[in-house]
């Protein structure tokens, strides 16, 4: 095949990756929204002490889990919380679909 040139279908293998059209779409959102919301900046993040990184990291992680709760996407996260998840974490996600 000396000159042919392959096609590769690249949202065919994204969607294959994720494991349906509905999770690569979920998951492509996601990405969205976290590049496009300035809470995860990281502009500032060599500058910071340990202890700063730490507590910026606990406010993205809270901000994150009120945006996955406020748009409804909690259900990709459900089986890692079901399975790695201490007891009162499952408790506190009962709300959301746990």
């Amino acid at each position: 095949m000396k000159g042919k040139k392959r096609k590769f279908d690249v949202e065919a293998m994204k969607i294959f990756w994720a494991g349906s059209q509905h999770k690569f779409q979920v998951a492509d959102r996601m990405a969205r929204l976290v590049a496009s919301d300035p809470v995860f900046k990281k502009d500032d993040r060599v500058r910071l002490e340990r202890k700063e990184l730490f507590k910026g990291t606990l406010r993205k992680a809270a901000h994150a889990w009120k945006r996955i709760v406020e748009l409804r996407l909690s259900g990709n996260f459900i089986p890692a919380i079901k399975g790695q998840g201490t007891e009162e974490q499952q408790r506190q996600m009962a709300p959301v679909g746990l």
